[in-house]
């Protein structure tokens, strides 16, 4: 199942993106795998094959920003993909984000709730 909340301002994608790394540290779940979509995958890569690379969740938003001081693109303005055990989601180049879960996912309805809850899905 995907589920896409509006479109959010950047402050809020980087507040769903700490919640996201909090409430998986809880759970000790602390690899995750990486893509840069598109577009700052095309620099990010330089030609080489797209793939998901496993880091640190803890270790995300220093990725990040240091993509963006590179100049490669944007968090919010670039596709992010983030993969956990049976859950994906995509901070889209569009500013909004998409998840990606199984039915009865318990991580999908924390993140269902709060989307709710702030307004975040139509």
């Amino acid at each position: 199942m995907e589920i896409v909340t509006i479109v959010l301002a950047r402050d809020a994608l980087w507040q769903e993106l700490n919640f996201l790394i909090g409430h998986f540290r809880d759970k000790e779940i602390l690899k995750c795998e990486v893509l840069f979509g598109y577009s700052w995958g095309i620099y990010y890569y330089d030609g080489q094959p797209w793939k998901e690379e496993e880091i640190d969740i803890l270790s995300l938003i220093d990725l990040i920003h240091k993509t963006e001081r590179s100049g490669l693109g944007t968090f919010g303005e670039s596709d992010l993909i983030i993969s956990l055990p049976r859950i994906k989601f995509n901070f889209c180049h569009e500013g909004d984000i998409h998840i990606e879960f199984e039915n009865g996912s318990s991580d999908a309805l924390v993140f269902l709730d709060r989307w709710k809850n702030s307004g975040y899905l139509q």
